[in-house]
């Protein structure tokens, strides 16, 4: 069944499974990513192990917000969208904090 541009979009988050039960992606905007092998998290800060090792070095809202853009660029591989879109994710997560003082 072929979908529409918005439905593929919208539905995206919903191709790989969602953590903690949720009904769309939830936002991980500060979290600590625990191993149980400090060797393990070597491996990931050098991108030998897959995983996250610090919440603005990346994490699972930003993987997401990556997979919708690469999904709205009609598959344009990962790394070319990465950085504009750890800068989008940045400004948004600025944007949200000062908006509450």
């Amino acid at each position: 069944m072929r979908t529409g541009f918005t439905t593929t979009v919208l539905h995206s988050d919903l191709e790989s499974p969602i953590e903690h039960f949720s009904v769309h992606k939830p936002m991980h905007v500060a979290a600590a990513y625990g191993y149980p092998d400090a060797h393990d998290l070597a491996r990931v800060f050098k991108g030998e192990m897959p995983g996250y090792s610090y919440g603005r070095q990346g994490n699972p809202t930003a993987t997401a917000l990556e997979s919708k853009v690469t999904k709205m660029e009609q598959g344009l591989p990962r790394r070319h969208g990465a950085p504009l879109v750890m800068l989008f994710a940045d400004e948004v997560h600025r944007r949200s904090w000062s908006s509450r003082s």
